[in-house]
């Protein structure tokens, strides 16, 4: 069993056997789901299929994929620069 301590900030390190058992990476992403008195932490892949089935609960009505595509791939941008793979459009 693995322990963490959360910060006065509201972090926490994940233990370094979880992040080697989810093959976790710095910057990596993570669904947190919540089921009564029980997190989940679920990494996030680098498709839009890793987020299969994460907003069941938290969308009522139907989801407009193209909205959801367009938010993911300027999420994936972002992180791209964050990374230094790519430099922000000049403005």
């Amino acid at each position: 069993m693995a322990f963490a301590t959360m910060t006065s900030k509201g972090q926490m390190t994940i233990p370094k056997d979880i992040r080697q058992k989810l093959h976790l990476k710095p910057h990596d992403k993570l669904s947190v789901t919540t089921d009564g008195e029980k997190a989940t932490l679920r990494p996030i892949r680098g498709t839009i299929l890793g987020l299969k089935g994460i907003f069941k609960d938290a969308v009522k009505g139907p989801i407009n994929f193209k909205e959801l595509r367009r938010k993911f791939e300027e999420g994936m941008a972002e992180d791209a620069v964050r990374r230094g793979r790519l430099r922000p459009p000049k403005s």
